[in-house]
C-alpha cells in the first residue's frame, strides 16, 4: 500500500540526503494501517517535490521523550523531544502514543512541476489525485484511451480515501471490464500542478498524477465495461499502439493539451527504462 504524507522542506531534504532515517508521527488511527513494507509518497509542501520511501520498521512508543530515548538523535532530523511540541498537542501525545517509522528510500521518480505563482501545497484549498497506467502487451503494444478528440492513458481521478492501486483497480475495470488487483507496485513518473483561480475564481488547485506501467496481455472486455454517460456519449475505445510508434502518433495530434503532454512524458519514461 502507499500512503501520502507531508513534509516541510528541511526534513524533507534530510530524507532525501540519507541524514533522518525515522519520520516520527503520532500513532493515530491513519498511521495504525502502517505495516512494514509498505510505501509513503512525501510531498515537500514548498517546492512539490515528490519522494517515495519504504517502511523498513516501526517503533511504537507511549511518548516523544521515550522515543527520543531510544534513538540516536543524528537518525532523527531534529535534537529534542520538546520540538514536536511545536506540531503536536500533548493531549494527542497521551491519546495516541507516537511511532517511529524506520525508511528507506527509493530511486528518484521522474517528476514535472508546474507552479507558475509559486505557490506552496498549503496555499491549496482544493486537491484532485489521479492514477495512470500504461499497458503493454505481448504484441509491444501500448493502450491508449480515445474519447473525442482526446487520448489519455487507462485510469483516473481516485476518489475519496483510495489507495492509488484500488484506484488503478476500480478505473481499469470500468474503463476495460478486466478486473486486475495491484499490489506493491510504484510509480514511474509523476505529474504535479498547482494553479491559481482554477478552475473558478478563489480555488487553489493542487493536481497529482502518478503515473505506473505493468506488462499484460489486457484484452478489453466490451460486455463487462461501466462507462459514463460522458464517455459513451463521445465515443470512448481503447486502442493498442505499436511502442515504437505511440510517441510520433500521440505528438502528431492537432491539439496538445496538458493531459497528452503528460502521457507523453510519462510513455517517454517508460520506454528510456527498458532501454
Amino acid at each position: 500500500m502507499i500512503y501520502r504524507m507531508k513534509l516541510q522542506n528541511e526534513p524533507f531534504n534530510q530524507i532525501k540526503l540519507g541524514t533522518k532515517e525515522i519520520e516520527i508521527r503520532l500513532n493515530d488511527e491513519k498511521r495504525k494501517i502502517f505495516e512494514i513494507n509498505d510505501y509513503i509518497e512525501f510531498t515537500n509542501i514548498t517546492t512539490l517535490e515528490i519522494m517515495f520511501v519504504k517502511i523498513t520498521n516501526l517503533y511504537h512508543f507511549k511518548n516523544f521523550e521515550d522515543l527520543f530515548n531510544y534513538f540516536d538523535n543524528s537518525t532523527l532530523g531534529c535534537g529534542s523531544y520538546e520540538e514536536m511540541y511545536k506540531y503536536y498537542l500533548r493531549e494527542e501525545e497521551n491519546k495516541n502514543g507516537v511511532l517511529g517509522i524506520e525508511i528507506k528510500v527509493l530511486p528518484k521518480v521522474n517528476q514535472v512541476i508546474h507552479n507558475e505563482d509559486n505557490l506552496t501545497l498549503n496555499d491549496a484549498n482544493r486537491v484532485t489525485r489521479r492514477a495512470k497506467l500504461i499497458v503493454e502487451n505481448n504484441n509491444d503494444e501500448i493502450l491508449i484511451c480515445h474519447m473525442g478528440v482526446k487520448y489519455f492513458l487507462i485510469g483516473g481521478h481516485i476518489d475519496n480515501d483510495e489507495s492509488d492501486e484500488q484506484c488503478l483497480t476500480r478505473e481499469v475495470a470500468e474503463e476495460s471490464g478486466v478486473t486486475l488487483n495491484f499490489s506493491n507496485i510504484l510509480p514511474i513518473a509523476s505529474s504535479n500542478y498547482i494553479n491559481k483561480d482554477y478552475p473558478k475564481n478563489g480555488d487553489i488547485t493542487y493536481t497529482n498524477t502518478n503515473y505506473y506501467a505493468i506488462k499484460y496481455d489486457l484484452v478489453p472486455n466490451i460486455e463487462m465495461q461501466n462507462l459514463t454517460e460522458e464517455e459513451k456519449k463521445e465515443n470512448f475505445k481503447l486502442m493498442y499502439i505499436p511502442k515504437n510508434e505511440v510517441i510520433n502518433f500521440l505528438e502528431n495530434i492537432k491539439e496538445i493539451n496538458a493531459t497528452l503532454s503528460d502521457t507523453i512524458m510519462a510513455i517517454k519514461v517508460y520506454l528510456n527504462l527498458q532501454k
